[in-house]
């Protein structure tokens, strides 16, 4: 957390390997294929829906042992979001989904940037 500007999405940059620091070296952090890095502005494709989102991210990673469908969160939250186009979706619905998405995958480390920018303060929760 911090003020606008001061290199919190630097930092994410260079712990995930997109970027190579001016100076010093990246110690201690698991392998960039061993992350799970979530944007600020995620970039997407509006034509595809909730369902599909995430049937993609299962498909390419593992599932995460702890992230179960039955949960009240998954249920009320992001079961609506399903059968909707992601350019139909809100900003905050939108990063619900990518953060949820995210997060349902098994990775050593998740960097989130600002995940709950846009997300209403009952769903940040």
């Amino acid at each position: 957390m911090g003020k606008n500007g001061i290199g919190k999405s630097t930092l994410f940059d260079i712990i995930s390997g997109l970027v190579k620091a001016d100076s010093g070296q990246r110690h201690g952090f698991p392998a960039p294929k061993d992350m799970m890095y979530v944007f600020q502005d995620i970039p997407y494709t509006a034509n595809i829906t909730g369902a599909e989102l995430l049937d993609m991210y299962t498909a390419m990673n593992h599932k995460n042992p702890a992230f179960s469908n039955d949960d009240s969160f998954f249920v009320d939250v992001i079961t609506p979001l399903l059968s909707r186009k992601l350019g139909a979706l809100s900003g905050g619905e939108l990063t619900l989904l990518f953060v949820y998405a995210s997060a349902a995958i098994d990775k050593a480390l998740y960097l989130f940037d600002e995940p709950l920018a846009s997300v209403d303060p009952e769903n940040q929760k």
